[in-house]
């Protein structure tokens, strides 16, 4: 059986240390803001502005491992590692 989206024991801990309200509005604020995240990923690959690649890939990684979105973290952590992909 394959994981889903947000590991529950990430979420769960996160939810009984900070509790539900903030957590609801963490994810929340992450669902608004990580669409101009991932905008800024192509902005700068266009650029050719590997800070900016790997500032928002970091973004993204910190904020998604911290609700437990584990799988998008580690694509993003790929991507703050990898660099500026090649246009190939």
């Amino acid at each position: 059986m394959s994981a889903g989206p947000i590991d529950p024991h990430t979420f769960d801990a996160l939810q009984a240390t900070a509790g539900a309200d903030f957590v609801a509005e963490l994810v929340e604020t992450f669902a608004v803001e990580g669409p101009a995240l991932v905008d800024e990923l192509r902005a700068a690959r266009a650029a050719g502005s590997a800070e900016r690649f790997r500032r928002a890939a970091h973004s993204i990684k910190s904020n998604a491992s911290t609700f437990g979105a584990v799988r998008l973290a580690e694509a993003a952590k790929a991507l703050e590692l990898g660099g500026l992909p090649d246009d190939d």
